[in-house]
């Protein structure tokens, strides 16, 4: 079954208008509960790169997960058509609790669900609620997301490295700090500081021995920095 998602039009605009190409938001549907994900990607300099996109569903009740191609014109014609197999069709209905042969279960138009979800997604999101919606499920989104990072195994945070400009900080670093245990609105505070001072942070392997204390004091510097330019 194809759907077309057109109320991610919206926020995916924002998205790009804003330079902060990821959307994070869970919907609830019953006993069922979903967190779609989009990583639009940025190439060396920062820039949007506009090429294929992806669409990840995460089950939260059943921690199972969907990935779909997103097809379509998105940003001009509003158009995020996916294609169902019956493997996700399925995973749709345990995720519902909806057991049973379809003809056994309760009643259930995929298609009405599908376009309650559409009609449910948000008109607006802030970079809090994206980087919530992400902590919310931190481990599947590491597991299965990874490649929407830079380096994804370089985990732990260093400091902050100045950037020269066209230069720009890029999304797929700046993500790593999404995953962080810090409140979600001093990691989007965070975020705003460092692209205000076209700055991006650094990661490594191993984890440093004042790990600990490295967000905050990237924290201090980004504030200091914008006190004192």
């Amino acid at each position: 079954m194809n759907f077309n998602f057109k109320g991610l039009h919206s926020i995916f605009c924002e998205a790009i208008r804003r330079h902060e190409p990821t959307v994070a938001f869970p919907l609830a549907n019953g006993r069922g509960r979903f967190l779609f994900l989009i990583f639009i990607p940025t190439d060396a300099e920062g820039k949007i790169k506009w090429s294929a996109l992806e669409l990840f569903i995460i089950l939260s009740r059943t921690q199972a997960i969907l990935r779909f191609d997103l097809m379509g014109q998105h940003y001009h014609q509003g158009d995020f058509k996916i294609k169902l197999t019956p493997p996700d069709i399925t995973a749709i209905r345990t995720e519902l609790d909806l057991t049973g042969e379809p003809c056994e279960g309760p009643a259930f138009e995929l298609e009405n669900f599908l376009a309650d979800l559409n009609a449910a997604i948000p008109l607006s999101l802030s970079l809090e609620n994206k980087i919530q919606a992400i902590q919310s499920e931190v481990d599947l989104v590491k597991v299965h997301c990874g490649k929407f990072v830079d380096n994804s195994l370089k985990i732990h945070l260093l400091g902050p490295l100045k950037l020269k400009l066209p230069k720009k900080p890029r999304e797929e670093t700046l993500r790593k700090l999404y995953t962080l245990n810090a409140e979600p609105r001093t990691i989007a505070s965070l975020v705003k500081n460092l692209k205000a001072l076209n700055w991006t942070v650094s990661w490594t392997e191993t984890k440093p021995s004042d790990a600990e204390s490295n967000f905050e004091k990237l924290w201090l510097k980004t504030t200091t920095a914008l006190k004192n330019p």
